[in-house]
């Protein structure tokens, strides 16, 4: 998915070597055409140490996997870490497996304020400067 194309074989014989890396070698290659992502979603999704969890229900996992959306509160159960808007931070199933991995718009303690509220709600309740938890620009599906 980072724009890399990987030969899995074996080159046991003189000549081996070059055969795989023209392409026609024994084994099998991956090509990047359709899993290319750009540099900054390579960090997100791989390179970056995540700072907290957020724990969403069935309906945000929905729209985060299949739905191209983006991660509002009224899907979110809960979270955990210590985290400030642009950190990134892991989302969670309700099961616990990871679904992703994206940069945050909310602290910690918004996320807690604002989890299971709808966007008119949090509007009311919690001063944020946007009101997408993981704008689906900012968002790297894992799962």
């Amino acid at each position: 998915r980072g724009g890399v194309p990987v030969f899995i074989g074996r080159v046991l014989e003189p000549g081996d070597l070059p055969i795989a890396v023209g392409g026609s070698g024994k084994g099998t290659y991956f090509d990047t055409a359709l899993n290319n992502l750009p540099v900054k979603k390579q960090w997100v999704g791989f390179h970056s140490l995540p700072q907290g969890q957020i724990l969403v229900d069935p309906g945000a996992r929905s729209a985060l996997m299949s739905g191209g959306k983006s991660l509002l509160p009224a899907g979110i159960i809960g979270a955990t870490g210590d985290f400030h808007p642009g950190d990134v931070v892991e989302v969670l199933s309700n099961e616990g497996s990871l679904l992703g991995r994206g940069v945050v718009n909310y602290a910690a303690w918004q996320i807690q304020a604002a989890a299971g509220l709808s966007t008119e709600e949090v509007q009311k309740r919690v001063e944020v400067a946007r009101i997408e938890v993981i704008h689906r620009d900012e968002w790297v599906p894992l799962a």
